[in-house]
């Protein structure tokens, strides 16, 4: 089968397997690899038109992102070699151990039909891998700005900076019809257990189910904030009080002005000059089960 590589030499861990070690090891797997160089995203778009076999992703969420992206419903499959520093689809999969190890394991791979979500909004329709919100999270990840550097106890920092003081919204919901419209700080739909700089929001998500995780947050006590936060990079933060869990497939609301993110995209861009005409339109976010094929590396023989 011919597997083409798509490698980030940008990402965090890219000094943990060069281009060549990755042909050489998929070669030993009986793959027939294919290194393509792609300056940007937008190169893989000729890339990825008429591609058939595998999709080796090396690199982070992002690069992920991006060639998933362009694979929604087609015929090859994709595989993901993490090198980045969150890794939360590699972490959700359950994808773990030394680049060489992962691709080992892709001799006798597990095929997997990964859910992908996809939103529709005033600003366009795009897809995410691991999660899309609105209000703190957003804020957030804005604030965090990952080009000044990734690290969990930066996004610690920051997220107290942005949670103190923050004021609770009203949002107009329904999930499958059912309304779930409250006051919240935060409103995420999780495909992976997380998302951003490993904030843990769905421990308990799985995108193989067909179900996304809608966390809805309510304004904590000022005292607990900062067990929320620890809890955000545990497996508990679904256990909080004034955090709800629920599972469906399609999610409705209305734009109420505040920023929204779609896995590490901000929107509307915060150049943009006028979104007042935006203002209560819809916002359509739903799950596309299974449109993803993807190879999760098997067991290696000792």
């Amino acid at each position: 089968m011919e597997a083409t590589v798509i490698y980030n030499q940008n990402a965090g861990g890219a000094d943990k397997l060069s281009v060549d070690e990755a042909m050489t090891l998929l070669g030993k797997q009986g793959y027939d690899p294919v290194y393509k160089a792609t300056g940007d995203e937008e190169d893989l778009d000729e890339v990825l038109e008429n591609t058939q076999g595998l999709v080796v992703a090396v690199g982070g969420d992002g690069t992920q992102r991006a060639v998933a992206c362009r694979l929604i419903g087609k015929d090859a499959a994709m595989t993901i070699i993490p090198l980045g520093t969150a890794n939360n689809i590699a972490r959700t999969l359950g994808i773990e151990g030394s680049p060489e190890a992962i691709i080992r394991g892709l001799g006798n791979p597990i095929k997997l039909a990964f859910d992908v979500g996809q939103m529709e909004s005033p600003f366009g329709k795009d897809y995410f891998l691991e999660a899309a919100g609105c209000g703190l999270f957003a804020d957030l990840l804005y604030d965090y700005d990952p080009d000044q550097g990734k690290s969990v106890l930066r996004a610690l920092n920051t997220l107290k900076d942005v949670a103190i003081g923050y004021e609770p919204k009203y949002w107009q919901v329904s999930l499958d019809g059912k309304p779930l419209s409250n006051e919240y700080i935060g409103l995420e739909i999780l495909n992976t257990k997380a998302t951003g700089p490993r904030l843990k929001l769905a421990p308990k998500a799985d995108p193989t189910d067909g179900l996304l995780d809608v966390v809805c947050v309510k304004e904590p006590e000022l005292l607990k904030l900062f067990d929320y936060m620890g809890k955000l990079f545990s497996d508990a933060f679904d256990e909080m009080d004034n955090v709800q869990v629920v599972q469906g497939k399609k999610l409705e609301l209305h734009w109420n002005g505040s920023p929204f993110h779609i896995d590490a995209q901000l929107h509307p861009d915060p150049q943009q000059a006028n979104t007042q005409d935006c203002h209560g339109q819809p916002i359509s976010i739903e799950l596309l089960p299974g449109a993803l094929k993807l190879y999760k590396p098997g067991k290696v023989a000792d």
